[in-house]
């Protein structure tokens, strides 16, 4: 039986609080126990779950694990039951699970719902694989496996970082790190600088969200979804948004809340700089916000700054090699000879010489 899943959308940081303290309702059905897949520890023998099914290729479909019904202290989340692949635990799947001391989610897994086990007080063991991608430390408010760690970032499946738990002004975010989680750092009041590292591909809902002293943002080129209410209610004024962004979610940058935190409206004289006809473009025309268009012809990388960033597309152009930039070879002959070489590298280098603002900071 087929489930149509109903997407939420929270529009205010009021209603996402509220969403975190109240209940999930989940819609379930019961696996016979015969159809269970399960490790040798585990003594679970049912599970819920809804199915998934493409609506435009029935062949395409996975399972949401639901919940379990009976009482364990280990849950072993399998890779598939049926000989159907299991990709998801549903939001609120295992909340309040009082039992339940360690979790182990099988390789294949892609996503954890938020409080999937939150307030689960019993939880001190989890195992999450690489294959994770969309998870965050609301999936585990509340558990001695999150409350327990005391590292400032907190980093699990495919080098997701959930939770940011530091005090420093310009924090260093490992460069290993691909994605920045839900909430990676709500309501931070000490940081006021970030860099993000160039393999972080999409910065999730209410990332940054209230952090009230955030001044500055810098993103990367590989950058290609910033969540709704990703930069929420942050101190600064202006942000640069790169060509390589596709996704821009409501209300992610430019709006404030008042003092009883309750969504306002757009910061005045908020402005954002990017390349015509991209999302940053669309984003700012959409919600009314000052949009400066960023023309450069040195500015190969698409971040809109001249740095290092374009002499590492320019070298993989003269080297005939694959690049992460939306630049052909072509936008490289700056002297127009029809080839890419030295001597349009020593020219950007010039340029970056001659011109104090676009170094990189």
């Amino acid at each position: 039986m087929l489930y149509q899943r109903k997407l939420i959308c929270k529009i205010s940081a009021i209603a996402f609080a509220f969403a975190v303290m109240g209940g999930v309702l989940n819609v379930t059905v019961e696996i016979p126990a015969g159809n269970i897949y399960a490790a040798e520890e585990v003594k679970t023998d049912n599970f819920t779950k809804e199915l998934w099914v493409d609506p435009l290729d029935e062949s395409k479909k996975h399972y949401i694990i639901t919940g379990v019904t009976t009482e364990s202290e280990t849950v072993h989340i399998p890779s598939e039951i049926d000989e159907i692949p299991v990709k998801e635990i549903s939001e609120g799947a295992f909340r309040a699970d009082i039992k339940l001391k360690k979790l182990v989610i099988s390789e294949g897994i892609e996503k954890i719902g938020y409080s999937a086990f939150a307030h689960c007080k019993s939880l001190e063991s989890v195992e999450i694989p690489r294959s994770v991608t969309d998870v965050s430390a609301g999936s585990f408010y509340s558990t001695p496996w999150l409350d327990n760690n005391d590292n400032r970032y907190i980093i699990v499946g495919d080098d997701v970082l959930i939770k940011y738990q530091g005090a420093e002004i310009k924090p260093v975010i490992p460069k290993r790190i691909k994605h920045i989680a839900k909430e990676a750092f709500f309501e931070n009041e000490y940081i006021m600088y970030v860099s993000l590292p160039e393999n972080v591909q999409d910065v999730s809902d209410y990332a940054f969200s209230n952090c009230t002293n955030l001044k500055k943002v810098t993103l990367n080129t590989s950058l290609s979804h910033i969540g709704q209410f990703a930069f929420y209610n942050c101190g600064m004024r202006e942000i640069s948004i790169p060509k390589s962004v596709k996704f821009i979610g409501p209300c992610a940058a430019g709006y404030y809340a008042d003092m009883e935190n309750v969504y306002s409206g757009i910061i005045q004289k908020f402005k954002i700089t990017g390349y015509k006809d991209s999302a940053a473009h669309k984003y700012a025309l959409e919600n009314g916000i000052l949009f400066e268009e960023y023309k450069n012809v040195y500015d190969l990388s698409g971040d809109c700054a001249v740095n290092g960033k374009d002499i590492k597309v320019m070298s993989g152009h003269i080297l005939c090699e694959k690049t992460s930039s939306e630049s052909t070879a072509s936008d490289s002959d700056y002297n127009g000879d029809g080839k890419v070489n030295v001597f349009d590298l020593l020219r950007l280098k010039q340029q970056m010489l001659n011109n104090e603002d676009t170094k990189e900071k």
